[in-house]
């Protein structure tokens, strides 16, 4: 697409055989060569049982930079600051385009390394869920975060715990989730009769992966059979001596083995029936997605993102940290049913073809790096403006105005779809989820105007909401069915505009919607909305306050003023939506106090109120004037900021 390759260096710790460490080197060796060029800083020198994982990558092609040896005495600390300031001539020596950091050390200083050599964008892969750090670590972690411009959470558990734990903002969190090489793992599973079952288990040999409950559990477990876990041992030394002292204790010696790292994962999971993984914590473990690839049934703790790959008695069994009984059972379970065990192994393996695929993954990582970048945003605003131009030509409500709008948004959508599939290009739903329980009952029937993908809809639906929705985007309709198909609600929603509604509401959301009608067309959607609502009826409205800056979909900030020329016809501020709607007929307007995002991180439940309202037009008066407005071009993450706090851009309308 671009002359220019987009150059990217990841930094690493140290080459390892982890699951974060082999999601990368995965990433790094089936990435586009042709647009992206990518090499592998890492911090320490790899132990000498891990030197495979390095020859294959340089095998692929990658280069890899070490700035410093293994240390783990005294001077450790002082080793850190000695290598981050390797890293930074590295850096600057390199000046990639993009710095992509994963794991705790990495992170830390591998961004601070990233800001120090002039590094605009940084990215930060998370793959831990971990809750026991120090302090110190915490606030190291919060700090350095803010280097970074987006946060890959590895799934949706991963991104609730950077919001809650970490408090980082959920708009820099995107969800990518780890995908696996299907054509390697893929395999079709026979089993003989009458012979030994063979439980397995994998990952490093730590306190977290649980590895005293599996067997503690196994005590009770009655048939023929026997355990493998391999593993190499991890930061806690002493586990692996511990674990087969307590194998030697219970008389267990004949039936458990710990054989140590497996170079050839594939072939362990073929020798193996049963898969479990007791973890105290994860986050999107790439062993759970490769056993269940081998259709494996799988026993795990509901921790992280694995009950985002397995269903419990659908596809696995689940069960809470720590209930070894429960594991116990489930073990039993499937050593006792064969049927058991071939049903859940081959539904697992269905899905993780369908929703965890390498190629997948691998897509989500380039379109994140391009969006960041901006390398497809010229390419984006020229359509937009083009588009944007030749409707503001045609008639009002004229079939060519609708067909021309028709195809631009389908171009475009699929453009953004193309290029920030990585990214998160709408409004957080989650937020207008907790806008909308506070504004009605369960009982009412709710429009979403120009429903995109259907996300809305379908989080509504799950909280026991009848709602509806359209939008004129061909694409956006199909993705939308197919979405709410999987709960049987595709039905709910319709390609079109207002005029193809034939039902009437209680609520109409219009989330980023009204800024993309055009002017000479506003009070005539505005009064078909009202004829769709019920009596008493009301409207969420959800749009960018003119303060922000005219902009366009592209995501093109351009100054206070200026007239954007892409899809956001125009901006409002909160007297020009008040006056829209009461010269139309309705009731009354009212907003926020201050953005309900902001107000939920403060735990503070707030209403709409005239008061507020009140507020807004009263600040808006003394913004519009100098020099209060050149205080909103001075800086413009500042103004932004200043901006979402006093004119949230939010207003709720009654019939």
């Amino acid at each position: 697409m671009q002359n220019k390759k987009i150059k990217i260096v990841y930094i690493l710790p140290f080459i390892a055989n982890g699951g974060a460490e082999r999601v990368l080197f995965d990433l790094l060796k089936n990435i586009n060569k042709e647009e992206f060029v990518v090499k592998l800083l890492c911090m320490e020198e790899s132990k000498d049982e891990f030197l495979v994982w390095e020859k294959e990558l340089k095998q692929a092609g990658i280069g890899i930079h070490v700035v410093g040896k293994r240390n783990n005495g005294m001077f450790r600390k002082l080793g850190k600051i000695v290598q981050t300031i390797k890293m930074v001539r590295y850096l600057r020596q390199e000046k990639p385009d993009i710095v992509q950091t994963q794991l705790f050390m990495a992170d830390i200083f591998g961004r601070i390394a990233a800001v120090l050599s002039g590094v605009k964008n940084v990215i930060t892969v998370e793959h831990s869920l971990e809750t026991e750090i120090s302090f110190l670590k915490q606030i190291l972690l919060r700090i350095t975060s803010r280097f970074a411009q987006k946060i890959v959470a590895v799934s949706v558990a991963t991104k609730n715990h950077l919001d809650s734990f970490h408090r980082i903002a959920r708009k820099r969190i995107v969800v990518i989730y780890n995908g696996v090489d299907i054509k390697k793992f893929l395999y079709k599973r026979e089993e003989g009769d009458g012979r030994e079952i063979v439980i397995g288990a994998m990952g490093r040999l730590v306190k977290q992966k649980g590895y005293d409950f599996l067997l503690e559990a196994l005590l009770g477990v009655k048939g023929d059979w026997e355990c493998v876990v391999a593993g190499s041992r991890g930061a806690d030394e002493d586990l692996r001596e511990e674990l087969e002292e307590k194998v030697k204790n219970n008389f267990l010696e004949d039936r458990v083995k710990f054989v140590g790292f497996q170079e050839d994962s594939k072939r362990f999971f073929k020798d193996i029936d049963i898969f479990v993984m007791p973890s105290r914590w994860e986050a999107m473990p790439i062993v759970l997605l490769e056993a269940g690839l081998a259709a494996l049934p799988i026993v795990a703790t509901q921790v992280g993102g694995v009950d985002e790959v397995i269903e419990n008695e659908v596809n696995g069994k689940l069960l809470q940290v720590g209930d070894v009984g429960r594991l116990r059972e489930c073990i039993q379970n499937l050593v006792n049913e064969k049927n058991e065990r071939k049903k859940f192994g081959e539904s697992l393996q269905k899905k993780i073809v369908e929703n965890f695929g390498l190629e997948k993954m691998v897509k989500k990582y380039e379109a994140l790096y391009l969006e960041i970048s901006k390398h497809y945003q010229k390419e984006h605003y020229r359509k937009e403006k083009k588009y944007a131009t030749e409707i503001l030509k045609t008639s009002i409500a004229s079939s060519e105005r609708e067909n021309l709008i028709n195809k631009a948004y389908n171009e475009i959508i699929a453009l953004m779809k193309k290029y920030r599939e990585g990214g998160n290009y709408g409004q957080d739903n989650m937020l207008n989820v907790g806008l909308i329980e506070k504004l009605v009952d369960k009982n009412v029937k709710i429009l979403d105007f120009g429903c995109g993908e259907g996300e809305l809809v379908e989080l509504l639906s799950k909280k026991g909401y009848q709602v509806e929705g359209f939008d004129v985007a061909q694409i956006n309709i199909d993705n939308a069915k197919s979405r709410l198909k999987k709960i049987g609600l595709d039905t709910k929603v319709i390609k079109g505009g207002i005029d193809d509604v034939k039902n009437k509401y209680d609520l109409v959301v219009m989330d980023n919607v009204i800024e993309h009608i055009t002017e000479d067309e506003i009070e005539s959607v505005v009064k078909k909305v009202k004829e769709k609502l019920n009596d008493d009826g009301q409207i969420l409205v959800i749009t960018p306050h003119v303060f922000a800056g005219p902009h366009d979909i592209s995501g093109n900030f351009l100054p206070i003023g200026q007239k954007a020329e892409g899809f956001h016809f125009k901006e409002y501020t909160v007297v020009e939506l008040k006056n829209l709607f009461i010269d139309n007929g309705f009731k009354s307007v009212k907003t926020y106090f201050i953005n309900p995002t902001i107000s939920n991180r403060l735990n503070i439940s707030m209403r709409p109120g005239s008061l507020s309202l009140q507020k807004s037009v009263f600040l808006e008066r003394i913004f519009l004037k100098r020099p209060f407005s050149c205080l909103l071009k001075i800086n413009k993450k500042l103004s932004n900021k200043m901006v979402s706090l006093l004119f949230p851009g939010i207003v709720v309308v009654k019939k």
